[in-house]
């Protein structure tokens, strides 16, 4: 048995491991209430909690160098990779809980390591589909995860040069360069992310709904953003692409599944 944190496997520094222990699932917060006249309770359904896992350790022979190394290797001031050896297809986002009392469990040889985990595995491939809105409005993603999941889109335009531009029409004032796009919509099943600023050559528009991030040229551009931050079903869904100019896009769909 085995594991590793932060890229490192726990039996190269000599920590061997005697059990694991992981909850089946998160913490589930659901609130029950009872109403007088009602049969039963009302469900309040409320986000997942944390996931516990637990490592029951030995370490035959150690050295004063040992324990730096494994102070060094337990340490982290935010949510790390977790891999366990037995669920090769995915990782957890821990931290070590009991970090104050290991020091001194560790010299006696046999010590247990509990980390709080957020609460989802994730898959170690990140999916990144390339859409040309060109050849199609609509498309399917399939998401194999258990659970919905965030999803990143990255816009930009087809092609744009200066051959592109409309002379009569720019000194009017009713159109600019060609491939240039105004008002990017991208419906995800039932909701609508919108972008209201304009997308010219070289730009790249970035809508985040993991972290609810809007950038353009990497720059916060959230004044420009409409709409919702969607998930990804699990099973099927269905993308729609449509802009105020009728002017396609490139756009990449980057996702990453997960399970509970």
């Amino acid at each position: 048995m085995d594991f590793k944190f932060k890229g490192i496997s726990a039996d190269s520094l000599n920590i061997k491991v005697i059990n694991i222990k992981r909850s089946l699932m998160p913490t589930v917060k659901d609130i029950y209430e009872s109403i007088p006249g009602k049969h039963g309770s009302v469900l309040f359904s409320q986000p997942f909690g944390d996931r516990l896992i637990q490592f029951d350790c030995a370490i035959p022979n150690y050295t004063p160098k040992n324990i730096k190394e494994i102070a060094d290797f337990l340490y982290s001031n935010n949510y790390e990779k977790l891999e366990i050896y037995d669920e090769e297809d995915c990782f957890y986002m821990a931290k070590l809980l009991n970090e104050g009392d290991i020091a001194e469990k560790v010299l006696t040889g046999y010590f247990t390591l509990e980390f709080v985990a957020q609460p989802f595995k994730y898959n170690h491939k990140i999916y990144a589909y390339k859409w040309n809105t060109a050849e199609n409005k609509r498309i399917n993603i399939l998401n194999n995860g258990s659970f919905n999941t965030p999803i990143k889109l990255r816009i930009k335009t087809m092609t744009s040069t200066l051959a592109g531009i409309d002379l009569p029409a720019l000194a009017l004032g009713t159109a600019g360069i060609k491939g240039e796009i105004m008002g990017v919509k991208v419906m995800i099943n039932d909701d609508i992310v919108k972008y209201n600023g304009i997308i010219s050559e070289d730009d790249e528009v970035i809508i985040d709904t993991k972290d609810f991030i809007v950038t353009k040229n990497r720059l916060n551009d959230i004044k420009n953003w409409d709409g919702d931050f969607p998930l990804l079903r699990s099973g099927e869904n269905i993308l729609e692409y449509a802009s105020d100019n009728e002017e396609d896009a490139q756009i990449e769909v980057i996702y990453r599944e997960r399970w509970i």
